[in-house]
């Protein structure tokens, strides 16, 4: 997010939340039609979603994996290269 702000030339407070309030916000916000944030959303960001050994690796799958800080300029129009 941080990265995100600084190449759009933006400033806001970031503050972290413990999961328990953020579950409680999912909640209350599942209430919407359209809710910005589901539990199951909360639930998906508790788990690590690195490569664990079970299923093929990048290599085996032939993708080279590419840092945050060369995808996300081209996401926001702010291509660095």
């Amino acid at each position: 997010m941080g990265l995100t702000l600084r190449l759009i030339g933006k400033r806001r407070l970031l503050v972290s939340i413990p999961f328990a309030l953020a579950e409680i916000q999912a909640r209350l916000l599942e209430l919407l039609p359209y809710p910005p944030l589901t539990t199951g959303q909360v639930d998906l960001l508790k788990l690590d979603s690195l490569e664990n050994g079970f299923l093929p690796s990048f290599a085996e799958l032939n993708i080279r994996p590419k840092s945050i800080e060369e995808i996300v300029p081209s996401y926001v129009g702010r291509d660095v290269h």
